[in-house]
């Protein structure tokens, strides 16, 4: 940033840099870089340059100074010349002026006087006209309020009807799922039950069955030794019966013999 120097006359003049700052190398050297760095800035500035322009300045401003007010003493003796001419014609106007001026101010204090008793009746009215307004405005709140109370009371009121179905249906609900459970769970016990039931009817009947076809069994058993043993009986039997045919047979005709021929008479 450029560096300012104020003088006498209020006039600041920049300072121009001219000399590159040290840089961060020659910083960061040792003392001796930087106490060449300062001796090489100031031996660069040019302060005799900066004198002379200063000097410069300065003599610009005091001859800026006297012609101002050279010029203000000319304005001020024609300003009173002027002064005594605008006098004695303003006089002259004035007086005429006040003459219009009482005029107009009379033709003013009546047109203010009417637009005063105008304005007090348009006040008047512009105030009944608000107060019937706001009777209005204050009858249209209390009516909204009250329409916005009723409509809060039967919102609340059917909110809490929606609850108390919303309740009464879920309790329906779980009444009708807890009776299907118990619906379900006898059906269940039931079928169990039954498939017991039959299950045992079944093995009974295979009991049954084996037991009858047991009994079955052994008694065609019987049967067929009871056939055997009268068919091997009654072999026995009729060979026993033909031995004694044979025997019958083979006697009869020795007895045949044996018996006299009884006598013819």
């Amino acid at each position: 940033m450029a560096r300012t120097r104020r003088r006498r006359g209020g006039l600041n003049k920049a300072v121009s840099r001219t000399v590159k700052r040290a840089t961060t190398t020659a910083r960061r050297g040792g003392g001796n870089n930087l106490v060449k760095a300062v001796q090489g800035l100031v031996k660069a500035l040019p302060v005799a340059e900066l004198e002379k322009r200063l000097a410069g300045l300065e003599k610009s401003v005091s001859r800026l100074e006297s012609e101002i007010r050279k010029a203000a003493s000319r304005v001020t003796g024609g300003t009173a010349k002027r002064r005594a001419t605008r006098k004695r014609a303003g006089t002259a106007k004035r007086r005429a002026g006040a003459r219009k001026g009482t005029a107009t101010r009379k033709a003013t204090t009546a047109r203010r006087k009417a637009a005063g008793r105008k304005g007090t009746a348009t006040r008047k009215a512009t105030t009944a006209r608000r107060k019937a307004a706001g009777r209005k405005g204050a009858a249209k709140r209390a009516t909204g309020a009250k329409r916005r109370s009723s409509t809060a009371r039967k919102g609340a009121a059917k909110r809490t009807t929606t609850a108390k179905r919303r309740s009464t249906a879920a309790r329906k609900g779980a009444a009708k799922r807890a009776t299907g459970a118990k619906r379900r769970s006898s059906s269940a016990r039931k079928g169990a039950a039954k498939r017991a039931t039959t299950a045992k009817r079944r093995s009974s009947s295979a009991r049954k069955g084996a037991a009858k076809r047991a009994t079955t069994a052994r008694k065609s058993t019987a049967k067929r030794k009871s056939a055997a043993r009268k068919s091997t009986a009654k072999r026995a039997t009729g060979r026993v019966g033909a031995r004694r045919g044979v025997r019958k047979a083979a006697s009869a005709p020795a007895a045949a013999a044996a018996s006299p021929t009884p006598a013819s008479s």
